[in-house]
């Protein structure tokens, strides 16, 4: 019986009304008559004429204008949100791509009868959900019966109250409301609430499609800021000297490496300082690394020598590639030595292409201090850094 309450109440609701309807008193707002029958099955026509105007598929189009493109994505974020939340309470997964060929072929084969664009409904799943619906074979049965309905019982859709209707909606989305994550999310990190109240009032005033928009905007922004500044861990060859990136920086920081986010740790004394970036190396990054990279490599009267650890960094981007250029350049100038080492493979032949000036590849950390060594060595001192030992590396040919 818990299973069918939704439809009990619709008919009990039905009942009533149409009593009151007989006894001449209208208390409730209803439905109203819908048309019986089914719609024809035939190609969507792509001419529609007004009056003694006949409006063309390009007259159509151009009248949508913005809204050719963002109805559609609106549709697909709707549905995948939508399938995601329930996926999530009833514990299954999802494959959106599958998701979004159900979406498209609907449409397509909802075309040919007229309907309406097809999409996500969440009112409609809560409302499924809480009547008991467990499988995909939920829809063909509301579909068959909805076939039904229309063909011979449309006159009794007359006498449903929408407020009824409103009431089954309203708690079946109620039961949706997770309001104990703001809690969690407050416990894990306060940050997160932002595009969930911003999505949320979105919501309530602007209406779902624009809510999931202005969700969806906010955690852009948060997304680019965070790849903007990603965390560079620096060590020497004795250990760990700083972290840059999440931990915040000491009393001792200086104004510059706090708006890299970088903390400055006072026993940076001398020696080789081995830099890796927390993240990718992609066109956010990169004014950010470049700069810091060069600004903690001088903390000291006589520049460190640099070992870059690029062991984190799977791919990169033009912009990627003039940063580097940038930092050897940079290093050059002053006779400071810059090593790179455990860029892969792909990554070497992508700068070996871009021919970078007094570029330096070592496949290892022990290598590249070998190869600093020796040219110290070599040349009298790390302030005369500029010998040929160097200047060569594995997978890079000379400029």
């Amino acid at each position: 019986m818990s299973r069918a309450r939704n439809a009990v109440i619709v008919l009990i609701a039905a009942v009533i009304a149409y009593a009151l309807e007989v006894a001449q008193r209208d208390p409730f707002t209803l439905t109203g008559e819908v048309n019986a029958g089914l719609p024809p099955f035939k190609p969507p026509n792509f001419y529609i004429t007004d009056g003694n105007v006949t409006i063309g598929p390009s007259k159509m189009l151009s009248q949508l204008g913005s809204g050719l493109a963002v109805v559609p994505l609106i549709g697909i974020l709707e549905s995948i949100v939508i399938a995601k939340a329930f996926a999530r309470k009833n514990r299954y997964k999802i494959d959106p791509t599958q998701e979004l060929l159900a979406l498209g072929l609907a449409n397509i084969l909802g075309s040919f009868v007229s309907a309406y664009p097809v999409t996500g409904s969440f009112s409609r799943t809560a409302v499924n959900s809480q009547s008991g619906v467990k499988t995909p074979a939920g829809g063909i049965l509301t579909g068959v019966l909805a076939l039904l309905a229309l063909s011979f019982l449309s006159a009794a859709f007359t006498y449903i109250p929408q407020a009824t209707l409103a009431a089954i909606i309203i708690c079946a989305v109620a039961s949706m409301f997770e309001y104990e994550i703001v809690a969690k999310i407050w416990r894990t990190k306060k940050l997160d609430l932002v595009p969930l109240f911003v999505t949320f009032l979105a919501c309530l005033g602007l209406g779902i499609e624009y809510g999931i928009m202005a969700g969806v905007g906010v955690s852009l922004i948060f997304l680019l800021y965070n790849m903007a500044r990603p965390g560079l861990r620096v060590t020497d060859a004795g250990g760990s000297i700083a972290e840059h990136g999440e931990a915040p920086p000491p009393p001792d920081s200086t104004s510059d490496a706090a708006n890299h986010n970088v903390a400055v740790d006072e026993k940076r004394e001398g020696g080789v300082l081995v830099m890796r970036p927390e993240q990718s190396f992609y066109f956010p990054a990169t004014q950010n690394i470049a700069d810091a990279v060069i600004k903690q490599s001088r903390q000291n009267d006589i520049p460190n020598p640099v070992i870059f650890d690029c062991s984190h960094i799977s791919g990169m981007d033009f912009t990627s590639v003039q940063a580097l250029e940038r930092i050897t350049e940079d290093f050059k100038s002053i006779s400071q030595p810059i090593v790179f080492i455990n860029l892969s493979q792909e990554l070497l032949d992508q700068l070996a292409r871009a021919r970078i000036k007094n570029f330096v590849h070592r496949s290892s950390t022990s290598e590249a201090m070998i190869a600093i060594h020796d040219a110290s060595a070599a040349n009298g001192g790390l302030e005369s850094f500029t010998s040929d030992p160097l200047m060569e590396g594995p997978g890079v040919s000379k400029a």
